[in-house]
């Protein structure tokens, strides 16, 4: 690779592509087809250990540290400041359906969801961490609210069976 290629940001990066998009259509088309076969690479098993690690990585220190207790605003008890650690630890994964869902890539979708799935219920039955024992539920409860929300805008059949099949993983 070009020792100038290396030194680009990924945005400037992005811009090049952009630009030799438009310059050639032949070329185009091959970087939607590598950018297309690079994101459809999703491994549910992989996503399911990311989640896993994510989720035993929470440190309880972090918690006791966070700023609960009375604010300007509310109050804000650690078990709910637990579940707002597991909430933020698991957008990422959830920024990953977002994605294939606006991609229409169902099959990719459904194996994140999945992984995701199969992430936090590992994490419920084997997860032996302090953090646990202030959200042992949190992380199904998270899941199930983006199953919930999700369901409510989805048209799609294919989207419903991807949703079913994971509530029912949940569910069983």
């Amino acid at each position: 690779m070009s020792k100038y290629l290396e030194q680009l940001s990924p945005e400037e990066a992005k811009s090049l592509l952009r630009l030799l998009s438009k310059e050639n259509s032949k070329l185009a088309a091959r970087i939607e087809e590598l950018a297309k076969a690079k994101i459809s690479d999703v491994d549910a098993d992989n996503v399911a250990d990311d989640v896993y690690r994510v989720l035993v990585s929470i440190d309880v220190e972090d918690l006791w540290n966070r700023p609960n207790g009375s604010n300007r605003f509310r109050y804000v008890e650690p078990v709910e400041a637990a579940y707002e650690m597991v909430e933020e630890a698991l957008e990422p994964f959830a920024e990953q359906l977002k994605k294939y869902r606006k991609l229409a890539m169902y099959q990719e979708m459904k194996r994140v969801g999945l992984g995701i799935a199969n992430g936090i219920l590992k994490f419920t039955k084997e997860g032996q961490t302090e953090f646990k024992k202030w959200a042992p539920d949190d992380a199904m409860e998270w899941l199930g609210g983006l199953l919930m929300e999700w369901e409510k805008g989805c048209t799609d059949e294919n989207e419903k069976k991807c949703i079913r099949e994971m509530n029912q993983l949940l569910e069983g």
